[in-house]
């Protein structure tokens, strides 16, 4: 918990302790004036929380909000203790301290009165570095502290393993350790260490109050990713690609393994070295070193590097030369394409027959791949529209296809147009259309694979055309849908991952 003023402090105390498991008391985001208030009140305090409270006062070069140099932070730690100096009597708080005040030998005295036990000596690195995080953990653990905290950024999830190694270590060593890779890059730390011997996870109470980069919300830890409910034995899908915290897929995938029963959890990883991530994280879990693997989604940049690290590809995902399904079977890995079944089943389901029909494929991309191969065995006739007619040729060779360029493209005559481009998604380019409502007169439907936000610029001019229109939710819960069967077996109601998504698109 992070604020800045010790007014209604006991009453947010109380609000956190209905939401956790234990309470953080950030310190050093008060106010210097409103710091001296605080700490006489601690011990009342850890009553209004009603659960172990951990008190942080967090130097500036770790992380700390305020300014406060080594003589002031010592001074207040000083007055901590003497504000809590019956350690039994208040059995319920814990001390979050840097090493470099726990190994001044003239302090001593000061964390005797606060009692070890109750002491977490702790170590931050916010520089996407390569720290040696098992010499950084003996030197923690050599402190005397009754829990060592390590918290390290991490760039890329290629490197999680350490920190799952050293969780390894401290269960081995009997000892009390939280670990945790901060940035998006790290979730799978928070998610999933204490399931395997964390002491506890981080969380904050509202996105606005989070204390450290890549912090999930309490509410998002407990619904989406059923925190309290994984263990050892929870097997681990995920998404592979760069960017992927966005992704609905995790929301998804988490509801259906939830609906029907499965010890299992779907977490985003953000991969640049897909291969680094494979040696590092996938193969030792399929060798049962690791984190126990199911399977893997894949998406942007990777559906076609991680072709070569397969063992055995569908032909049709070799026919397209795209994965976005990795599937652990019998010790190896299986790659398949569900883009294919997830484009084509919504677009049938409004034109069952469409042998005949004439499509506009907007892009030129990997998406258009897929879609174009889709409407190639569904005997379509299609033309690509890009901006970049140059790039748009290769396809264009590839399966045999007119390519004409976008800019000021009329699509009178065509039955379907699509859009595989990401030109409307969330963002920068939201407020862009690939088509204006003129455009697309005469259209039969307009089939946009962009899934954020709900309703897209290119949805509503085409709704304004008169358009049957598909948003790009319906190609996401279908694939998602084939990706899940392929992982489990089980057939996972469409009710689940369509009601999943829009609770996240609606809040939104």
């Amino acid at each position: 918990m992070c604020r800045e003023s010790a007014s209604g402090l006991a009453r947010a105390l109380t609000e956190a302790s209905a939401k956790a498991g234990l309470v953080e008391l950030r310190l050093d985001c008060l106010q210097p004036l409103e710091l001296a208030k605080v700490i006489p009140e601690i011990p009342e305090l850890a009553r209004y929380a009603e659960l172990p409270l951990i008190i942080t006062l967090r130097a500036a070069d770790q992380g700390g909000h305020n300014k406060l140099d080594r003589s002031e932070r010592i001074s207040c730690w000083k007055s901590i203790a003497e504000a809590c100096v019956n350690p039994d009597s208040e059995a319920d708080l814990l001390f979050d301290l840097e090493l470099d005040l726990l190994t001044d030998e003239g302090l001593r005295p000061i964390w005797d009165k606060l009692g070890w036990k109750r002491i977490i000596s702790s170590y931050h690195d916010f520089t996407n570095g390569s720290p040696d995080l098992r010499a950084i953990y003996d030197r923690l653990a050599a402190s005397g502290a009754g829990i060592i905290k390590i918290a390290v950024s991490i760039a890329d999830a290629k490197d999680l393993s350490p920190i799952f190694e050293l969780l390894e270590v401290a269960e081995q060593q009997d000892r009390l350790l939280i670990a945790i890779g901060m940035g998006g890059a790290g979730l799978a730390t928070r998610v999933l260490a204490p399931a395997r011997g964390g002491f506890c996870s981080f969380a904050s109470l509202n996105d606005a109050e989070s204390t450290a980069p890549g912090q999930l919300t309490v509410e998002t830890l407990r619904s989406v990713y059923r925190f309290e409910s994984l263990n050892r034995e929870t097997k681990v899908a995920g998404l592979i690609g760069s960017p992927v915290l966005h992704s609905l897929s995790p929301v998804m995938h988490n509801a259906a393994f939830g609906k029907v029963g499965l010890n299992a959890i779907y977490l985003p990883f953000e991969v640049s070295d897909v291969i680094g991530f494979f040696n590092s994280i996938i193969k030792p879990g399929i060798a049962g070193s690791g984190l126990p693997v199911l399977g893997f989604s894949v998406t942007i940049p990777h559906k076609t590097a991680v072709m070569q690290l397969l063992d055995w590809i569908e032909p049709v995902a070799k026919s397209i030369g795209a994965v976005n399904t990795v599937v652990v079977r019998e010790g190896n890995l299986h790659g398949y394409n569900t883009d294919v079944t997830g484009f084509i089943e919504p677009l049938k389901q409004r034109i069952p027959d469409l042998r005949g029909i004439r499509a506009a494929v907007i892009g030129g991309g990997g998406a258009a791949r897929s879609v174009l191969w889709a409407l190639g065995i569904e005997d379509v006739e299609s033309v690509v529209f890009a901006r970049d007619t140059e790039k748009a040729a290769v396809l264009a060779r590839e399966f045999n296809v007119e390519v004409v360029k976008l800019q000021g493209a009329d699509f009178t005559g065509f039955d379907v147009v699509i859009n595989t481009s990401p030109l409307g998604t969330i963002g920068a380019q939201q407020s862009q259309t690939v088509a204006l409502s003129h455009q697309l007169q005469g259209v039969r439907l307009a089939y946009d694979l962009v899934y954020t936000p709900k309703e897209t610029v290119f949805i509503r001019e085409a709704s304004q055309a008169g358009c049957t229109v598909i948003g790009g939710i319906e190609m996401l819960v279908s694939q998602a849908m084939a990706q899940f069967k392929l992982w489990t077996g089980i057939q996972a109601p469409a009710q689940v991952f369509h009601e999943a998504a829009w609770s996240v698109l609606n809040a939104s």
